[in-house]
């Protein structure tokens, strides 16, 4: 069953095969693995800590003793800390081992090597994408069993949990295709790159840490049509950026002295900005005069 499973693998796209099986080792999934269970397990006994033995913020009542237990934002706090350690580990880390991957792959020139084969450029570096950080992916899915539990036992609603995972995935795409970009650019300093991504990742983790218990009343201040509208912008706008990012990685990949977009490529990036600033006013402007 399982070596059906990589025949399939390596038939729809090799690369990706050799990825996975050069970094699947079983010393590296022993430490991924006992790594993440490590991490969580350190979490529950910070957080099992923070539980009184008289009266801290989880106390629903002020009493000599505490014996009543605020458990929903207990497990929302654990839920959060869990969410920002992830966004750290999936794209730091992520960004860091691609970066680190492919500067190593140019410096030994095994990089131009790959280049001669006949897969198509989309499918060698959707390869590298998703083989590369395939012990990030791993670390990470070890979290979800507990995620998901803080999740339920916080009482927040499910689609949290779903649309943080597809967040997540929309920031990695974006920033392991940006750092790719990059990297075909000449930034091939792994640390940097990983730097850069923690210094634009940091405020979005703490604005997580401190206004996770105003989001009930920014929604009722904001309503929920609003957000909705201003979050359809975002993930379009974030679209639009992969698309285009991905555009310029296949043309730079394939050959590395071209431009990064074609003549004609900039006349159609130029018009998707003008639509996507025309759709931004407009919409501002129709809640603004309702």
């Amino acid at each position: 069953m399982l070596s059906k499973l990589f025949v399939n693998l390596f038939n729809w796209n090799p690369q990706l095969f050799r990825e996975i099986k050069g970094r699947l080792k079983t010393r590296n999934v022993a430490i991924a693995i006992s790594a993440s269970l490590l991490c969580q397990f350190i979490v529950m006994m910070v957080f099992r800590e923070m539980l009184p033995p008289t009266f801290v913020q989880y106390c629903v009542e002020v009493r000599p003793y505490c014996t009543d237990i605020d458990w929903s934002h207990w497990w929302v706090d654990i839920f959060i800390t869990l969410s920002s350690i992830l966004l750290t580990l999936m794209l730091i880390g992520g960004v860091y081992m691609l970066v680190a991957d492919l500067a190593k792959e140019q410096r030994l020139g095994t990089l131009n090597f790959i280049r001669l084969s006949p897969q198509s450029s989309q499918k060698i570096l959707l390869g590298k994408l998703l083989g590369v950080p395939i012990l990030i992916y791993l670390a990470g899915a070890i979290f979800l069993p507990l995620h998901l539990w803080a999740n339920i036992s916080s009482d927040l609603p499910l689609y949290w949990l779903f649309g943080f995972y597809g967040a997540l995935v929309a920031a990695c795409f974006f920033l392991y295709n940006a750092s790719v970009f990059f990297v075909f650019l000449g930034v091939t300093q792994a640390w940097l790159a990983a730097a850069i991504t923690g210094i634009f990742l940091f405020p979005f983790i703490l604005i997580m840490q401190l206004y996770t218990d105003d989001i009930p009343n920014i929604i009722a201040t904001y309503q929920m049509n609003v957000l909705l509208i201003g979050g359809a912008i975002i993930i379009s706008g974030v679209i639009l950026a992969n698309y285009w990012i991905w555009q310029a990685v296949n043309r730079r990949y394939r050959n590395p002295n071209a431009t990064v977009i074609s003549k004609k490529q900039s006349y159609w990036l130029i018009g998707c900005f003008q639509v996507y600033l025309l759709l931004f006013f407009l919409v501002a402007n129709i809640h603004n005069l309702t």
